[in-house]
């Protein structure tokens, strides 16, 4: 079965997240292992984190990876 990454669910996760805790990009770039820049890029849509950096940053929250998916049976069955 297919899984589909919810991208934008992601990145406004991480934006949210980011902004409770509070952290800039450039703390959340320290604390995470990924670039500043990339952080800027994947909250603004610019781009999907590779798999390096989409474990780090669920890592960093406490979010399962799972939480980011979806089958593409249950979207199938949503009608999307």
């Amino acid at each position: 079965m297919n899984n589909i990454f919810e991208f934008d669910y992601f990145r406004v996760t991480v934006r949210v997240w980011r902004r409770r805790v509070p952290l800039t990009i450039g703390e959340l770039s320290e604390l995470s292992g990924v670039s500043a820049q990339r952080i800027g890029v994947i909250e603004n849509g610019g781009g999907t984190p590779t798999m390096a950096e989409f474990t780090h940053l669920c890592d960093l929250m406490e979010e399962n990876p799972c939480t980011f998916f979806k089958t593409a049976r249950k979207a199938n069955l949503n009608g999307e």
